[in-house]
């Protein structure tokens, strides 16, 4: 009794089967099979005493060609039940889920050259994983891997600044990367910088855009086989960015309306305002501007009593290297007073 280990070949009719060899459960119950990148079939086989019990598990390869079974090497882990494993054919990287008999979870990473398995996570509600699966990058694995040590580097509200980055020193394989790599960075889609050298060399790469505005860089790196995993390096605001809008008060008194503000600090990105540099236009609320570059955070101007029930209310608008905010609403101040509508007559006698 046992597993049989062959082919299957389809058609768009029918399908033919072809066993290779038995897999006999008398050396154990297979747990898990992968493939590895170069064909090469791995299988965890777990030893089990005559009450169903694993006491071990081991590593083997079995022949493509005859079904022989080789050993090599114990994991260390002690899977009750079956699960699964796969192998990422761009890395060799084998990952192995495992379900103990204490009812937990995990997923492990196997070294196929010693067998010896290494616990990476545990899965929160003892799952047992089954039908892994690798989704494709659509990157040649011969193309370098991913880019480390990244970092935007823009002076202040400065539109020229640079990315410093390292090159890295392996292929998407995990093999080591020969010659030369060229590295590059979009900045919302587009090449604004490259630069080439060594494998695992550290580049500074200038960049200079065109306006302020929000950018998000991606660096990549490339060889003759193509371009490597894209990695997002920043999302920021860069150049001058706008103020926040301030909080207004208003007050009349002595014939005066005051306007007073807390100094704008922020700004509307999270990018780099200099609150030194703000100064503050000032609008009726009809838009009539009524002063401009205030650098205090303070005004006031006499205020004739209207006749008339008057509502008054003024916006204060930050403004940074030409950037002015929304403004800021104050509250009302009501003047004047209202002159009931009344005809009062008094009755005539005959």
């Amino acid at each position: 009794m046992g597993i049989e280990f062959g082919t299957i070949s389809y058609d768009e009719d029918e399908f033919s089967r072809t066993v290779i060899s038995s897999l006999d459960i008398s050396d154990g119950v297979w747990n898990s099979i992968a493939v590895s990148g170069d064909g090469t079939f791995y299988g965890i086989r777990m030893n089990q005493d005559g009450m169903g019990v694993t006491r071990s598990a081991d590593l083997c390869t079995i022949s493509r060609e005859t079904g022989e079974v080789n050993v090599i090497g114990e994991t260390g882990a002690l899977p009750q039940y079956i699960s699964d494993a796969i192998i990422d054919p761009n890395t060799d990287r084998m990952f192995w889920t495992v379900s103990p008999s204490d009812g937990t979870g995990w997923l492990y990473e196997v070294d196929l050259a010693t067998g010896q398995a290494s616990q990476i996570y545990q899965f929160p509600n003892g799952e047992e994983m089954v039908g892994l699966y690798l989704t494709s990058t659509g990157i040649n694995p011969k193309a370098p891997a991913e880019l480390k040590a990244m970092e935007v580097v823009f002076a202040d509200d400065s539109l020229t600044g640079e990315i410093r980055l390292t090159a890295p020193q392996l292929l998407s394989n995990g093999h080591p990367g020969l010659g030369k790599v060229t590295v590059k960075v979009e900045a919302n889609g587009e090449l604004v910088g490259e630069a080439t050298g060594n494998y695992g060399a550290r580049f500074t790469i200038p960049v200079t855009l065109d306006k302020a505005g929000r950018y998000a860089f991606v660096a990549y790196a490339e060889n003759s086989d193509g371009s490597g995993p894209r990695t997002l390096v920043s999302r920021s605001w860069l150049g001058a960015d706008t103020p926040q809008d301030p909080v207004v008060n208003a007050a009349f008194a002595d014939g005066r309306i005051t306007l007073s503000w807390d100094a704008v600090t922020g700004s509307q990105h999270e990018g780099y305002i200099d609150p030194a540099q703000v100064t503050y236009n000032i609008y009726d609320s009809k838009g009539k501007q009524l002063a401009r570059d205030i650098r205090e955070t303070r005004y006031s101007f006499t205020i004739d009593m209207p006749e008339d029930l008057t509502i008054y209310s003024y916006v204060v608008k930050a403004v940074y290297s030409g950037n002015e905010s929304e403004g800021g609403c104050s509250n009302d101040v009501i003047l004047g007073s209202i002159r009931p509508p009344i005809l009062q007559t008094s009755p005539t006698t005959p």
